[in-house]
C-alpha cells in the first residue's frame, strides 16, 4: 500500500515465464501477475496509514519520469475533480514526457464519482469487475466533473490475491478488492504491448498508441454504458492475436475516445475517426449504439456517422465524420461504436456528450432575509443560485406547465402572487396578484385543466382555484397550514395536516366534474407541512416526523405503507419530485442548511449537503421525466 510503481519493459517472449535466464526467481511464486519479466522500481508516496498529500504523489510522478519509466501505475485516489488538479496536471505532464500513467478511477461506485489523478485527462483510467464481467458495485463511474468520458478500461478487481508485508498482515498473501486491484493488470498488459510493438513492429510505442492499441483492440463490450466500463475489459490476447504475424493487423484508428463534453440543445457538433491501413486492403463496417444514461433508452438517432463502410487499401487512410445531431434531447450520452473488417476482427472507438437544455430539476427555497431564489440541477451538478424578487414569509410553491415554470407565494398581507420562468432563458415574468387570501405557502400545480391553486384561508378553509377559468372551489374540512397537491390527469390528490397539527388526510378532487372525494385518514402523524409528487401512475407523499425523522409512503389507489428516508432531520416539512423513476428529496435541516437525498432502485445515496441557507419548507420541480406538483 501506498506505492507508485513504474515498469520497465525488456526485450523477449512474455508468454514464456519459467527459463533459465536472470528473470526467473525460485522458488516459483504463488502467484504470477500480467507481465512477470517486467523491471519494477517501486516509489512510497503515502505514509504507513495509507494516506498522503499531493505534493508527495507529484514528487513520486517527477522522480519515475527522471528514471525514465514506460509505465506508471498508481492504486490510489482523492476526491473527484474536473482534471485541473496538481495531481492530475502532473500526470498529464509525464504523459507529454513518455510516461503512460495507469490509474485506478476510485471506489465511491457513482456517476461523476472519478477521483484524482484518475480524472486527468491523459491518464490511462481503469475500473473494476468481477471474474463474471461485471461491474462492481464500487467502481467509480464517469464521467468526470467536466463531462469527459472515464474509466476509459475496466479489468478484474474483485478477490484479487496479492504479495502484503509480513509484518502487518501476518502473511505473504491476502485477497482485495478495489479499482486498486484492478488498475496492475492494465498497467503490466500495456508493458506487455510495449514489447510486443518492439518485437513486432520494431518501434518503442509512445505512451499515446499504448493507450490507443489497448482502448481500441484489448477491450471486450461488456454491454454496459462507457462511464461504467469505458471500452470494455482489458483483453491482452485479443491485441496480441489479431495484430501479430498470425493475426491481419496493421490498421491504425484514432482517436480511440471522444470526448464531445458539453452540448448545447439545438447546436451541431462533430469530430473526425481516422482508420489509417499500413500492411494490406481492408473493408471495414461501423456499429453506432447510442444510449441515455438517465433512462437508459437507445439514442441511435442523436448520431449520425457519414458512412458505415469503409475500404482502403495498403498506405491509405480515411477520415469518418461523427455528428452529433442537433434534434438531440437534453441528456448524458454513451457512444460506441464497434468496427469490424473483413478478417472478423474488431475494433472499439467510444465516444460521451452531454446535451444541455433546460435543466430536470429546480430548487426554490426563501432566503434568510425572506426573498425568493431558485436553482437548477443539470443531473449533474446544482448551478448557481438566483434571486426572484419579492418577500414572502413563507416558502415558494412551483410547478411546470408548457414549458415554463410558474412559481407562486404569499406575502406579509396575505395576498397570492404567482410569476413565471423561461427555464431556457432564465427570464422572469415578475409577479402578478391573484385573487384570494392565504396565510400560508399557496400550492400551484400543473393538471390537465391548466394550472391549479390550492389554498388554505385565512379561517383554515381549503380551497381549490382553476387559474384559467377563475373558479374557486370549497372543499370540506379544516388545516392547519399550506395542502400538498399533485395532479394525475384530470385528478387532483390533496393532502393536508388537519385542525389537531398532526393529523394526516387525504382527498381527490376530479377536476373535469369537481367531484370530491372526501378526506380519508392516513396513518400517521406529521407536525410539519408535507409535500407530494407523482411519477405518472403513484402518488408519492413525503413529511416530517413528530421527532424530526423524515418518512414516505406511495398511493397507487391503496397506500402502501410508510418507509423511513435514513439519517436525515428537519425542523420543517422535506421537499419531493419525481425524475427519470427517482426520487429527489430536499430538507431544510435542524440549523438552516439545505441536504439532498435519492432514492433510486430501493436504495438512498445518502445526504449531502447543498450550499445556500433557508429557515423555511423548501420546493422541488422536475421538467423532464417527471411530475411534479
Amino acid at each position: 500500500p501506498g506505492g507508485l510503481y513504474v515498469a520497465f519493459t525488456s526485450p523477449g517472449r512474455p508468454w514464456e515465464y519459467y527459463g533459465n535466464d536472470i528473470y526467473v526467481i525460485t522458488p516459483k511464486p504463488r502467484y504470477m501477475g500480467v507481465a512477470p519479466k517486467a523491471n519494477l522500481l517501486e516509489g512510497k508516496v503515502l505514509n504507513r496509514y495509507g494516506w498522503g498529500f499531493s505534493s508527495w504523489v507529484i514528487a513520486g510522478i517527477e522522480w519515475a519520469v527522471t528514471k525514465r519509466a514506460d509505465i506508471i501505475s498508481m492504486s490510489l485516489g482523492g476526491w473527484p475533480t474536473d482534471g485541473n488538479d496538481p495531481l492530475s496536471l502532473a500526470v498529464d505532464w509525464a504523459f507529454d514526457q513518455g510516461a503512460l500513467v495507469v490509474v485506478a478511477a476510485g471506489n465511491l461506485g457513482r456517476y461523476f464519482n472519478v477521483t484524482t489523478p484518475g480524472a486527468a485527462r491523459k491518464a490511462l483510467t481503469v475500473g473494476a469487475v468481477d471474474d463474471s464481467d461485471n461491474i462492481a458495485w464500487f467502481s467509480s463511474r464517469g464521467p468526470t466533473l467536466d463531462y469527459r468520458v472515464k474509466p476509459e478500461i475496466v479489468a478484474p478487481g474483485v478477490g484479487i490475491c496479492s504479495s502484503v508485508p509480513y509484518y502487518v498482515f501476518g502473511v505473504y498473501y491476502s485477497c482485495w478488492s478495489g479499482t486498486s486491484m484492478a488498475t496492475p493488470h492494465v498497467a503490466g498488459a500495456a508493458a506487455l504491448v510495449k514489447q510486443f510493438a518492439r518485437n513486432y513492429f520494431g518501434f518503442d510505442a509512445p505512451p499515446e498508441i499504448l493507450k490507443n492499441w489497448l482502448l481500441v483492440e484489448a477491450t471486450d463490450d461488456l454491454g454496459y454504458n462507457i462511464y461504467e466500463q469505458g471500452a470494455g475489459r482489458l483483453n491482452i490476447k485479443k491485441l496480441i492475436t489479431q495484430s501479430s504475424v498470425f493475426g491481419h493487423g496493421g490498421v491504425w484508428i484514432r482517436p480511440e475516445v471522444i470526448n464531445f463534453g458539453s452540448v448545447t440543445r439545438g447546436t451541431e457538433v462533430s469530430a473526425e475517426i481516422l482508420i489509417e491501413e499500413f500492411r494490406r486492403g481492408r473493408r471495414l463496417s461501423l456499429e453506432l449504439e447510442v444510449r441515455d444514461i438517465f433512462t437508459g433508452e437507445l439514442r441511435n438517432s442523436i448520431a449520425q456517422l457519414n458512412t458505415t463502410t469503409v475500404e482502403i487499401g495498403p498506405g491509405g487512410q480515411k477520415a469518418i465524420k461523427l455528428t452529433i445531431q442537433p434534434s438531440a434531447p437534453a441528456g448524458l450520452y454513451s457512444g460506441k461504436i464497434k468496427i469490424t473488417d473483413n478478417y472478423t476482427q474488431t475494433y472499439n472507438v467510444i465516444f460521451g456528450a452531454v446535451v444541455l437544455g433546460p435543466s430536470p430539476i429546480y430548487l426554490f427555497v426563501t432566503g434568510l432575509g425572506q426573498d425568493v431564489w431558485y436553482r437548477d440541477f443539470d443531473g449533474i451538478s446544482w448551478r448557481q443560485w438566483r434571486p426572484l424578487g419579492g418577500i414572502t414569509p413563507n416558502g415558494p410553491s412551483a410547478t411546470y406547465f408548457n414549458g415554463k415554470l410558474y412559481v407562486a407565494v404569499n406575502d406579509v398581507t396575505n395576498g397570492i402572487w404567482l410569476g413565471d420562468i423561461d427555464p431556457i432563458t432564465n427570464v422572469f415574468s415578475g409577479w402578478r396578484p391573484l385573487p384570494g387570501l392565504t396565510p400560508s405557502k399557496p400550492t400551484v400545480v400543473s393538471s390537465d385543466h391548466g394550472l391549479v391553486m390550492v389554498v388554505r384561508d385565512i379561517s383554515n378553509g381549503i380551497w381549490v382555484y382553476k387559474i384559467s377559468t377563475g373558479e374557486w372551489i370549497p372543499l370540506p374540512g379544516l388545516t392547519v397550514d399550506s395542502p400538498a397537491a399533485t395532479a394525475i390527469r384530470d385528478v387532483l390528490h390533496i393532502v393536508v395536516r388537519g385542525i389537531d397539527g398532526s393529523s394526516l388526510w387525504h382527498g381527490m378532487l376530479n377536476l373535469s366534474s369537481n367531484i370530491f372525494s372526501g378526506w380519508i385518514p392516513l396513518d400517521g402523524l406529521s407536525d410539519a407541512t408535507p409535500d407530494l409528487t407523482n411519477n405518472g401512475t403513484h402518488v408519492i407523499l413525503v413529511v416530517k416526523g413528530t421527532g424530526g425523522d423524515i418518512w414516505m409512503n406511495s398511493y397507487n389507489g391503496n397506500w402502501l405503507g410508510w418507509r423511513p428516508v435514513p439519517g436525515g432531520l428537519t425542523d420543517t416539512g422535506p421537499a419531493v419530485t419525481a425524475l427519470y423513476g427517482k426520487l429527489m428529496v430536499i430538507v431544510k435541516d435542524i440549523d438552516v442548511g439545505i441536504w439532498e437525498n435519492i432514492y433510486e432502485e430501493g436504495t438512498w445515496r445518502g445526504w449531502i449537503p447543498i450550499d445556500g441557507l433557508t429557515s423555511l419548507q423548501p420546493e422541488l420541480v422536475s421538467i423532464n421525466g417527471g411530475t411534479d406538483t
